[in-house]
């Protein structure tokens, strides 16, 4: 660590003015990227930033058992056009 002696203040950090703002400026960045990290990796990484393919979760929902085969292909057809 830098120290400077000062007469009014004796000896003190040699930081000066802006040592103790910048500290505090990047703990404030380490505390947020910490929790970004957390919140990115509970959610399951990138949930939510991509737009999957409508046709894409159709067949899915077919393959399920969720749809029957008129409604797949009616949904098919819709979004083919």
């Amino acid at each position: 660590m830098m120290y400077a002696y000062s007469p009014e203040y004796g000896m003190r950090y040699g930081y000066g003015v802006y040592g103790w703002p910048f500290m505090m400026f990047i703990l404030g960045l380490l505390i947020w990227f910490v929790v970004w990290l957390v919140l990115r990796t509970s959610r399951g990484g990138d949930v939510g930033t991509h737009n999957p393919d409508p046709r894409a979760i159709a067949k899915e929902r077919y393959a399920k058992g969720e749809l029957t085969r008129e409604e797949y292909e009616r949904m098919k057809k819709e979004l083919d056009k």
